[in-house]
């Protein structure tokens, strides 16, 4: 199996387009965007993701909110 393993992309400083990525699953390991951002931007992956918040992605939020927006 093969994995990318992004983290630290903070996108709120600077926009990117979702790398191509040769990997059979992508891990985004943290401080990626505010979690509702980064769910959006991880959609335009085409392998499965697994999204492991970091410290950036409860900034001015708490983690009950975080936590509820994958089943939004």
């Amino acid at each position: 199996m093969r994995i990318a393993l992004l983290s630290d992309i903070h996108l709120s400083v600077n926009a990117l387009p979702f790398p191509g990525v040769d990997a059979d699953v992508v891990v985004l390991a943290g401080d990626i965007s505010r979690p509702a951002a980064a769910i959006e931007w991880a959609k335009s992956c085409p392998v499965p993701v697994v999204y492991v918040a970091g410290n950036h992605e409860f900034y001015g939020s708490d983690s009950q909110n975080c936590v509820s927006l994958p089943a939004r």
